[in-house]
C-alpha cells in the first residue's frame, strides 16, 4: 500500500472548488430546467441543427439512452464497483 502525505491546505482547497463547482452546476441545472435559455444557447442550437447529418441520429440516440434512469443505475453500480475493487484511498479518508 502506498502512504501519501497528507496535506490539509490542498483537501480544503480541492472541497471549495468541489463545493463552487457544485453549486454552478446546480445554478445552470435550475435555469435549464425553468426553461430560460440564454441568446448563446438559441445560438448554439441554431448551428448544431444547421450542421445536423441524419446518418449520426443512432449513435447519438444511443448516448442519450445513457442519461435515462434505466442505463444510468447499471453504468452508476459499474463505476462503484470499479472504484470499490482499485481500494481507492479518498483523500476525505483519513
Amino acid at each position: 500500500m502506498i502512504h501519501r502525505e497528507r496535506r490539509p491546505g490542498l483537501s480544503r482547497t480541492l472541497l471549495a472548488v468541489s463545493a463552487l463547482s457544485l453549486t454552478a452546476f446546480l445554478a445552470l441545472a435550475l435555469t435549464a430546467a425553468g426553461g430560460q435559455l440564454s441568446d448563446l444557447d438559441h445560438t448554439t442550437r441554431a448551428l448544431v441543427q444547421s450542421v445536423r447529418l441524419p446518418l449520426l441520429d443512432p449513435p447519438m440516440i444511443g448516448v442519450s439512452v445513457l442519461g435515462e434512469s434505466y442505463a444510468l443505475i447499471p453504468l452508476i453500480a459499474l463505476g462503484v464497483a470499479i472504484l470499490w475493487r482499485s481500494s481507492r484511498r479518498w483523500p476525505c479518508h483519513s
